[in-house]
């Protein structure tokens, strides 16, 4: 069930980002507010995941926890470079 929603929110974010990056003047309510409430969304739908890595450590938290927190981390980071 986590799977595809992670999988949304990370492509919407992407492409929220490529639109964000692509503005010729950017300010902080256009690129900074919009940006940060995507990460919020990405955020509530993958912390559940990750804490139920780390409360219960199953099999199945552990594979989407190692599949996802690399992909969210690697966004975070690419918007920072940006």
């Amino acid at each position: 069930h986590a799977e595809p929603a992670i999988r949304q929110e990370i492509a919407a974010n992407r492409a929220l980002l490529a639109r964000l990056l692509d503005q010729d003047a950017p300010t902080f309510e256009s690129l900074i507010v919009p940006f940060e409430a995507a990460q919020s969304r990405l955020n509530r739908t993958f912390a559940p995941i990750a804490h139920l890595n780390a409360v219960q450590h199953s099999d199945a938290a552990s594979v989407a926890n190692g599949k996802f927190g690399p992909i969210t981390v690697d966004l975070i980071r690419q918007a920072f470079e940006n």
